[in-house]
Order: C-alpha cells, then structure tokens, then sequence
C-alpha cells in the first residue's frame, strides 16, 4: 500500500459513510466527528487510525515508521463493517425494542394496580 492506494481507501470509506449513513461531510475527518455512536468504537478508531496515517504520509521522518500491513488491514475491516450495515434495519430494530418497552412498563403498571387493588380488599 502506498499514499495513492490510501487517499483511495479514504475516498471509499468516505463515500460509503455517506451512501449507508448519510452523513457528508467535506473529508472523512468531519464525517468521523459526525458519527458519533453510530458505528462501533473499534470502527472509528481504525477511521482514525487511517486519517492518522495519511497526516504521517506528509512528513518524511515519520512516513518511514508507518505499518503498512496495519494501515491496510484496517481499511479492509473499515470497509467490511460498512458493507454489512444496515440503517434501516437499525432503525426498525429500535423501534421495534422502544414499542416493547412500552408494553412492559404498561404491563407492570397494570399488575401495580390490580396487586393494589387486591391488597386494599
């Protein structure tokens, strides 16, 4: 992997946080503070890891010290999780848990009550 194939892998990612999130941004750096809990913490820890990388590329010292196998196995996993989620089905998945939520705390309520009313009698 070089500076070409990273800038690549950034666009990628940058691209499919947009198309399967929906967030824009102007780079992937402003995308990654935009996340916030969306996506797991090992996931935006990689994300950083590669724009880390790419501010490295820029300094001749410390572009010698880069790990390339990492840098490349970490866009492969960045792009994997991105690949294999699903907005919609979150979103449905949370409302489905907040409706039998509802339903418990109704239920308990109901009991409460009926408990109540037995123990008045």
């Amino acid at each position: 992997m070089d500076v070409s194939s990273l800038d690549s892998h950034i666009d990628t990612i940058s691209r499919r946080i947009e198309e399967k999130l929906g967030i824009k941004g102007t780079d992937l750096a402003v995308q990654l503070k935009k996340i916030g809990r969306r996506l797991p913490r090992k996931t935006r820890r990689q994300i950083a890891l590669l724009l880390e990388t790419r501010t490295q590329t820029q300094h001749p010292k410390l572009a010698t010290m880069i790990d390339w196998d990492t840098v490349r196995f970490s866009a492969k996993q960045v792009l994997s999780r991105l690949d294999t989620f699903d907005l919609k089905a979150d979103r449905r998945r949370q409302r489905i848990d907040r409706a039998l939520g509802m339903v418990a705390n109704v239920t308990v309520a109901v009991l409460l009550v009926i408990g109540v009313a037995l123990l008045v009698n």
